[in-house]
């Protein structure tokens, strides 16, 4: 701050010398003419001559005032000392003299302080000194009186230095009052700068807020609250002016499993890109949010026909042509769609997004790349199905599902074997098959607690056969392919093993050919660990996926189920009884047993016994029943079937 107010006094010294200046070359102009006159007129040349060179020296310095302001304040003082100590010399008696003697004394203490005025007067001293030896010596034309011009001289200087003291000290109270001054007004100034930029601050930060209240992080998109809000203004403009509107529910395939294999930073670059490709993809006028990690909804406000709805799915297809580049590979990612339109399928703008979702659920279910149009009756049957996700929940939290026990049977109708089948025990009474769930199970991720908890009762009912003198049967518990490919299958299966007691080797784990399909190291090596433990593995109706014995070779498995479809057209069809035959005869080629499933029919076993089948399962011997009631089959056998 210091700098700052010597800053401000330098300013204020310049100023002062330039007003100074002008102010005495007005007066100096004004005055000198009466001044020679009178001058002239009582003789005394020397004084013409001295104030004509005193006035146009002062006028020299007016004109120089661009130099420096320390030369000028010095030129000032020193002409005005200089025209007081020549009128000190040249008049007998004081008055002028005196007075421009003390004008620059004065103006000493303006420009230089305290010490410039004291100095000033030292200096005076010596001229009035100067001149009284002067006069005692005789180099005068006159001889003052020596006691009272030294009187005079002594009041002179005295007077002066006085005067220099108290404007000294009133230009240092000055000084400080301007030093403060400065100093308030910058602080002043500096918190009316903080205060308007705290007010910018507040005022983005609001926007800021305002804007992502209404917008997706990510993308920049609308979220569900602005796209809501803008779909309601443009139906307003469509009723008035007639309009169809479209509105697009588009979501990402496989967009869950693109995150859980490449990280969730991958799923952000593709939303991203999506989110750009299709905002570039649309008209202007036509709004594209993002509502959901995967999913983002378009409006059309100006459908005129069928052609312009063909476009549009052609143009959100044509978004996702190229691939998308990902943790530096480039990964292929497509879309499904559904359509909803106003005012066929609803007027409000809610009812018009929850039939374009709605849609979309349904395309899903259809395939990747799917388009659907809403359908009330497929809506209807949606919303069965999201109360039997919401319902699976709370059947997997209360332990409501329970396996019920299908028995296999050898050649002479002994029982060898079971399958545990899950049943959903519902909290009204009354049972719900694996039809009715699994599906959805598999499509919201609840299979992976519903297959546990079904794989922990069947193998703790199993050891509860052998506590209660009942055969030791190995039980068999399907999973899921979602199931199988979870990286703590083996570890949860050791773990259930552990709690229950189960023995190993009287557990038999059946999976289907698609859940051994993908990574076909991976599968080997974890069908071994399996093996290692002492599990028993079936492949679950082989030949209706993509496998092969040519795959099945490499596979460590013991069993292989023949499917219903293939036991069904037996023995009247021909050529199911071939590739019945060719099933049985490879697999046992292979060293492994073969099951057959949905035996229904004495003509049906017969034909299989004969074609060497190891085991038989089907409601000709027993439909799946509930624990209790196997438990009785167990302990009975079953009816006699084998003539």
């Amino acid at each position: 701050m210091n700098g700052a107010g010597d800053s401000d006094e330098a300013a204020y010294r310049a100023t002062l010398v330039k007003r100074i200046l002008i102010g005495g070359l007005v007066i100096g102009t004004a005055l000198i003419v009466p001044t020679l006159l009178i001058a002239f007129r009582a003789g005394d040349l020397p004084i013409v001559f001295f104030d004509s060179s005193i006035y146009l020296a002062f006028v020299a310095i007016a004109a120089l005032r661009n130099l420096s302001p320390r030369l000028l304040t010095v030129s000032l003082v020193g002409l005005g000392g200089i025209l007081g100590t020549f009128l000190v010399f040249h008049y007998k008696v004081g008055g002028v003299g005196d007075a421009w003697m003390l004008t620059a004394a004065i103006l000493a203490t303006l420009f230089f302080g305290g010490t410039g005025g004291i100095t000033a007067c030292l200096i005076m001293a010596l001229v009035y000194g100067g001149r009284l030896l002067a006069g005692s010596l005789g180099l005068l034309a006159w001889h003052p009186d020596t006691a009272a011009y030294a009187l005079h001289a002594l009041n002179v200087v005295g007077l002066s230095a006085l005067s220099c003291f108290a404007i000294a000290r009133l230009f240092e109270w000055f000084r400080i009052s301007m030093q403060r001054q400065g100093s308030l007004s910058r602080q002043l100034r500096y918190r009316q700068l903080e205060l308007e930029q705290a007010d910018q601050e507040r005022t983005l930060a609001e926007k800021r807020a305002e804007y992502l209240e209404s917008h997706d992080r990510l993308t920049r998109l609308p979220n569900r609250h602005s796209f809501l809000k803008e779909l309601e203004r443009a139906l307003a403009a469509s009723e008035r002016r007639g309009k169809i509107l479209a509105v697009m529910a588009l979501g990402l395939d496989r967009f869950r499993r693109i995150t859980e294999v490449r990280g969730s930073a991958a799923g952000d670059v593709i939303a991203t890109e999506a989110a750009a490709r299709l905002s570039r993809s649309f008209r202007l006028d036509d709004v594209v949010g993002r509502v959901g990690d995967d999913t983002f909804l378009i409006f059309f406000p100006d459908i005129q026909d069928q052609d312009d709805i063909s476009t549009i799915i052609q143009k959100g297809r044509r978004a996702f042509d190229r691939s998308f580049p990902a943790s530096g590979v480039d990964l292929a990612v497509s879309a499904s769609f559904g359509m909803a339109l106003y005012p066929n399928d609803g007027r409000k703008a809610e009812d018009l997004i929850r039939a374009a979702e709605s849609a979309l659920h349904i395309a899903k279910d259809d395939g990747a790349g799917s388009c659907r149009f809403f359908d009330a009756d497929l809506y209807s049957r949606l919303l069965d199905r999201l109360s039997i996700e919401h319902e699976i929940g709370e059947g997997v939290r209360q332990g409501a599902f329970e396996p019920w026990y299908q028995p296999k049977v050898d050649c002479l109708g002994r029982i060898v074997g079971v399958e545990a089948l899950a049943r959903w025990n519902l909290s009204g009474g009354g049972l719900r098959l694996p039809a009715d769930f699994i599906d959805i199970a598999e499509r919201t991720g609840r299979i992976m607690e519903l297959g546990k908890m079904v794989l922990h009762k069947a193998c703790l009912r199993a050891v509860g056969w052998g506590k209660a003198g009942l055969p030791p049967i190995p039980v068999s518990v399907n999973l899921s392919p979602i199931q199988f490919r979870s990286d703590d299958l083996v570890r949860e299966i050791r773990e259930v093993i552990l709690e229950t007691g189960l023995e190993p080797s009287r557990l038999d784990l059946e999976l289907t050919e698609s859940g051994l399909m993908g990574d076909e190291h991976d599968t080997i090596e974890k069908l071994a660990e399996l093996k290692a433990i002492g599990i028993h593995v079936s492949i679950d109706d082989f030949g209706t996926g993509y496998s092969s014995f040519a795959m099945l070779k490499d596979f460590p498995v013991d069993t292989v189920k023949l499917p219903k479809s293939f036991v069904e057209p037996l023995p009247g069809d021909i050529r199911a009884s071939m590739v019945a035959e060719a099933v049985i005869d490879l697999a046992h080629n292979l060293h492994f047993s073969v099951v057959a499933e949905g035996v229904e029919t004495y003509d049906q076993f017969s034909w299989l016994d004969r074609a060497r089948c190891d085991h038989y399962q089907g409601y000709l011997f027993s439909p799946p029943v509930s624990p209790r009631e196997f438990e009785r089959v167990l302990a009975r056998g079953l009816p006699a079937i084998v003539q």
